[in-house]
Formats: structure tokens, C-alpha cells, sequence
């Protein structure tokens, strides 16, 4: 009996079970909750000006929705896109998005720095 449970592991508890590691980061420490820490603001500020400085492709992702419904008014008066159409424009949002990415993210760049260096 006792060699049977020297390499076993011990059963979960039903608090413990369920534990993730969030729990250990996200305790309470008595302040409301939509006070941030100098670390959660200086996170949530990077993140904005990263969102911000990439604002073209995010702009264009995000737009593309209410542009299919001013399409719809437009076009069609108010009925459904045909499924086609609809799925080439938003596709397009997202294929243009990576192109433009891969074109002026790495070959002009490249083609920059060696041009000037």
C-alpha cells in the first residue's frame, strides 16, 4: 500500500480544480476595478499607439462592415448583397491588408535602406 503511493499524484480539490493562471493575477486587492496600475496603463498606452500609428489597416478592417450596409442602401435599396459581392468586398479589405503589409512593410523598406546605405 504504501509503495502505491509514493509516485502518486494527489487528487484535485474542487476549488482547485478549476484554477487557471489568471487567478494568481487577477486578485482582489481592494481597489475598484477600473483604477489601473502604472503597469496596466503603461500596457494599455502602448498597445493604443500601436493600435493608433497602424491606424490605416485597422480603419479599413473595421469599416469595411458599415461600408457593406451603405452599399445595401445604395444599391440595392435596402435588401441583402448578393453573398458574392458581399464576401469579394470584405475579402478584399483583407487581402489588400496583407499585401499592402508584405509590399510596404518588407520589399519597400528593404528597397529604401538599401537605396539610401
Amino acid at each position: 500500500m504504501a509503495q502505491e503511493l509514493v509516485g502518486a499524484k494527489p487528487e484535485p480539490s474542487p476549488t482547485n480544480q478549476h484554477r487557471s493562471a489568471l487567478d494568481d493575477f487577477e486578485k482582489n486587492d481592494g481597489r475598484p476595478a477600473f483604477f489601473l496600475t502604472r503597469a496596466e496603463l503603461k500596457l494599455l498606452t502602448i498597445a493604443g499607439v500601436g493600435f493608433f500609428l497602424d491606424g490605416g489597416v485597422a480603419y479599413d478592417l473595421f469599416i469595411i462592415n458599415p461600408v457593406t450596409i451603405m452599399l445595401q442602401y445604395r444599391l440595392y435599396g435596402g435588401g441583402n448583397l448578393p453573398a458574392n459581392l458581399e464576401g469579394f468586398v470584405k475579402a478584399s479589405a483583407n487581402i489588400g491588408s496583407v499585401i499592402g503589409q508584405f509590399l510596404f512593410g518588407t520589399w519597400l523598406s528593404v528597397r529604401i535602406d538599401v537605396i539610401r546605405y
